[in-house]
């Protein structure tokens, strides 16, 4: 077979490196054709533009504007964190009511509750434990298991 002249067709490497080539020239040519051009002369208006800017961003600012916003994020915070406790609290109050009432009367019964495991003198169908629960179910209890005296 007779070998044949015609090139494999360019892989997608040679095809990006012929664009890069193409616009690499057509950069080079309009930077050339930049310098026979005359330079644009701008008037000079002084020191009109020119800002003075400090040294330190934080001196561009007033004290108390700094101050206000240091505050400010912190307020924001504290304010998201006690609208979740309190979204919470909301759909969890079926539960937290009845604790807190459980718990305000376990703080309020422990002393009694305490005497009658001591042994307060009550009645003898009275053990200690029944004692306790009874003390807050019937008023009749606190009068018969009083402390001894």
């Amino acid at each position: 077979m007779p070998t044949s002249d015609i090139a494999p067709p360019p892989t997608s490497e040679a095809l990006a490196e012929a664009r890069w080539q193409a616009g690499l020239r057509s950069v080079q040519q309009r930077l050339r054709a930049g310098r026979d051009r005359t330079p644009l002369v701008l008037p000079d208006f002084g020191d009109q533009h020119e800002e003075e800017t400090p040294a330190d961003a934080d001196q561009a600012v007033p004290y108390w504007l700094r101050l206000a916003g240091a505050w400010g994020w912190r307020f924001l915070v504290l304010a998201a964190v006690g609208w979740v406790l309190l979204s919470l609290a909301a759909r969890l109050a079926q539960v937290l009511v009845p604790l807190a009432i459980a718990l305000l009367l376990a703080a309020l019964l422990s002393p009694r509750c305490r005497s009658c495991a001591t042994g307060c003198g009550c009645p003898p169908p009275w053990p200690p434990p029944s004692c306790c629960s009874a003390g807050c179910s019937a008023p009749s209890a606190w009068s018969r298991c009083s402390s001894p005296s």
